[in-house]
């Protein structure tokens, strides 16, 4: 199985960073497939605002659950968040519902996952 972590934490020594360890060596070891998105190692913003996109609905007024819809649709949120976006995607889903900003999909296969 594949398996993503997503993880944000600024210290890596904390307690948080040994439960990452301990889940990537279990997984690791039990023969499943680990990939790490370390939010704080990418320097990842958790400020959402308008440079969330590349396109938008209406520049001058920020909307953010209309912009962020706008760009689920369109591809068109940051290569940051884009980054994040296709990382997910890459993951085999097992029928666990997923939200990113609030948009939900099924695929050609009734999965549910990520626009």
């Amino acid at each position: 199985m594949k398996v993503l972590i997503v993880y944000a934490h600024p210290e890596p020594q904390s307690f948080g960073g040994a439960l990452l360890s301990t889940a990537v060596d279990v997984l690791s070891d039990a023969g499943h497939t680990v990939v790490v998105s370390d939010l704080y190692a990418k320097k990842f913003s958790a400020m959402a605002g308008p440079d969330d996109f590349t396109d938008r609905l209406d520049a001058g007024h920020l909307i953010m659950s209309a912009e962020q819809e706008h760009a689920a649709t369109e591809k068109s949120f940051s290569s940051e968040i884009q980054g994040e976006i296709e990382a997910i995607r890459k993951i085999v889903w097992t029928g666990h519902r997923a939200e990113f900003f609030g948009i939900q999909v099924r695929d050609d296969n009734g999965m549910t996952g990520i626009a």
